[in-house]
C-alpha cells in the first residue's frame, strides 16, 4: 500500500494535551498500552515507519477498532490531522467505547465541541484499562479549566490519581483545580506532590514560586 499524502501540521495549540499510545498488537489480538503525557517529539521516519506498520495492521484485521485506534493515534503524530480524524471516527463506528480514540478524537475537537469532547473523555476514562484510565482523567481535569469549571476539574484530577500516583501531571493539575478556587496551602501540597516525581519541571516549579513555596531539590 502507498503511503498518505502528508497534510499541513497540526495547528499551534490543537495538542495541548499531547498523548502518545504507542500499543503493540499481541498474538491474541489485543494490545499492551505505553502512555505518556506530553512526550519529547518522536523522529519522523520513525513515525512514518510506524503508520506504515499500522496500515498492514488495518489490511490484516479488517473492522478492527483498536487497529483503526493505533493507525489514528500515529496518523495524529504525524501530523496527518484529517485522515487521522476519519480514522478515529471509523474505530468509534464500529466500537463507540474504544477508549483510545475517545481520548485522541476529543483532543482533536475539544476546540471547536467542548461538550462533546467531555462526553468523549468522560467515556474514555470508563473504558480504559485499569492504571490508563489516569490519561483520560487527565485530559478531561485539563478541559475542565478551560471550561472554568475547576470543582469538577478537581474530581477528574483526583480520580487521575487514584487510578496512577506516579503520573506528575495529575498532581499539577490538581493543583491548579485547587488554586482556581483559592484553596492555597492544598494547592502547594499537590504542586509539591508534582515536583516529587518531576523535579526539574518548570511549570510546577512557577507554580510553586509564584505562590510562595519552594519546589523540591532534585
Amino acid at each position: 500500500m502507498t503511503g498518505s499524502k502528508r497534510a499541513q501540521p497540526i495547528p499551534t495549540g490543537l495538542l495541548t494535551i499531547v498523548v502518545v499510545l504507542m500499543i503493540v498488537v499481541t498474538g491474541l489480538g489485543g494490545a499492551i498500552v505505553f502512555l505518556q503525557l506530553r512526550p519529547d517529539p518522536v523522529p519522523e521516519t520513525m513515525t512514518a515507519l510506524e503508520i506504515t506498520s499500522w496500515r498492514d495492521t488495518v489490511d490484516k484485521n479488517p473492522g478492527a477498532a483498536w487497529a483503526l485506534a493505533g493507525l489514528g493515534n500515529a496518523l495524529l503524530r504525524n501530523g496527518e490531522a484529517e485522515e487521522a480524524r476519519q480514522t478515529l471516527e471509523r474505530a468509534l463506528e464500529i466500537d463507540p467505547n474504544q477508549w483510545s480514540a475517545l481520548l485522541d478524537l476529543a483532543v482533536m475537537v475539544r476546540r471547536e465541541d467542548q461538550n462533546r469532547a467531555t462526553e468523549m473523555l468522560t467515556r474514555s476514562a470508563e473504558y480504559a484499562p485499569r492504571e490508563n484510565k489516569a490519561l483520560p482523567f487527565i485530559a478531561l481535569g485539563d478541559l475542565l479549566l478551560e471550561m472554568d469549571r475547576p470543582t469538577e476539574a478537581q474530581e477528574a484530577f483526583q480520580e487521575a490519581i487514584a487510578d496512577n500516583r506516579f503520573v506528575s501531571d495529575a498532581h499539577f493539575g490538581l493543583g491548579r483545580a485547587l488554586e482556581a478556587q483559592g484553596e492555597i496551602d492544598s494547592a502547594i501540597a499537590a504542586y509539591e506532590q508534582a515536583s516529587a516525581f518531576n523535579p526539574t519541571n518548570t511549570d510546577i516549579r512557577d507554580a510553586l514560586a509564584r505562590l510562595g513555596a519552594a519546589a523540591t531539590t532534585p
